[in-house]
């Protein structure tokens, strides 16, 4: 599985104190339950009051994988961490600031870890939790880069791996998602009316009319992946393939690494 994560010389990102939205914090969760043990469970000594951040210079945490993946190293987080400080003091704390969708879902996790639920179990149940969506969105909350997209991506093939999409390509069919960039538009709450509003089956036209920030390679990506759609591919072929076959030509945002 190709790398996504942040280059730890690339520490411009955290500088440049890019705002981390909800989508692009929930797919970088996603991305932590794939490439971890998601049945996780944090084991720590019960007279702190919450588990460490970092342990041995590793990331412990769902969401210090994240911070990890974003580029902060143990040594620049002992900078700013005191024992027992929660997501929504930690993140702005290392040059990360999250709107505040974003800080429910990860505060959220982080409670449900400190209770010794498992991290698939945590992000699953902060997911679901519509405290963690009724803010009102701001901009940040609608960008997704190519990682996000094939984490995304990953979650819908593995939990139908040998689905094959019908054609016409479809996003949905009554009322249920009917292709493999329909599970993918479904995971970011969009809903049926507005894909049959928009009048388009093509994710890389109807994100950016519902307001979704793409990026170059986000784009490219959908755009392939629907077309291996009409091939008759399976889809967790598809994610095989095109995680092989990532553009070489189109620049990276920093929401794509």
């Amino acid at each position: 599985m190709p790398s996504c994560t942040l280059s730890l010389t690339r520490q411009e990102t955290i500088m440049d104190s890019r705002r981390i939205g909800y989508a692009e914090l929930y797919t970088r969760m996603l991305r932590v339950l794939q490439e971890e043990d998601p049945d996780t469970q944090l084991l720590y000594d019960d007279q702190h009051l919450a588990p460490p951040w970092y342990v041995d210079g590793e990331p412990y945490t769902i969401n210090a994988f994240v911070l990890a993946g974003l580029g902060v190293t143990a040594e620049a987080f002992d900078k700013v961490y005191r024992d027992g400080d929660p997501p929504h003091v930690v993140f702005p704390s290392v040059g990360i600031p999250l709107t505040a969708s974003a800080e429910a879902l990860a505060e959220s996790v982080w409670l449900l870890e400190c209770r010794g639920i498992s991290w698939a179990d945590a992000v699953r149940s902060a997911r679901r939790e519509p405290g963690a969506v009724h803010y009102p969105p701001a901009p940040e909350d609608r960008q997704l880069g190519e990682c996000g997209l094939l984490a995304l991506l990953r979650h819908a093939a593995k939990a139908h791996p040998d689905s094959v999409s019908a054609t016409p390509l479809r996003l949905y069919a009554n009322g249920s998602p009917a292709s493999l960039m329909g599970h993918v538009i479904a995971e970011l709450g969009v809903p049926e009316e507005w894909v049959t509003f928009h009048d388009t089956q093509r994710a890389a036209i109807l994100l950016p009319a519902l307001g979704w920030m793409l990026s170059d390679r986000a784009r490219f990506a959908a755009i392939s992946v629907q077309s291996a759609e009409l091939k008759g591919m399976a889809w967790a072929e598809i994610v095989f393939w095109f995680e092989d076959h990532l553009p070489q030509v189109l620049d990276h945002q920093p929401c794509d690494i």
